[in-house]
């Protein structure tokens, strides 16, 4: 978002701007499966921005949750 201020007036204008972005990412998820079709996970990741306009910049990512199988099982 830009803001142009009119010094004389004092009139604000809003302009907003379009930022293309690439953002390559590696997870690695564990999980363990404790009954037979539910269990818990915990996703890492890591990547980088990658852009013409925004400041190049490091992200970490941290997600856990609980997982649910649906369908046949193995047998």
């Amino acid at each position: 978002m830009a803001l142009e201020v009119e010094l004389a007036t004092g009139e604000v204008t809003e302009n907003r701007q379009l930022q293309h972005q690439f953002l390559p990412t590696v997870h690695y998820t564990f999980g363990w499966e404790f009954l037979e079709r539910w269990g818990w996970y915990i996703d890492l990741n890591v990547g980088q921005t990658i852009s013409a306009q925004v400041p190049s910049a490091l992200h970490f990512g941290v997600e856990t949750g609980l997982q649910v199988r649906f369908g046949q099982t193995g047998g």
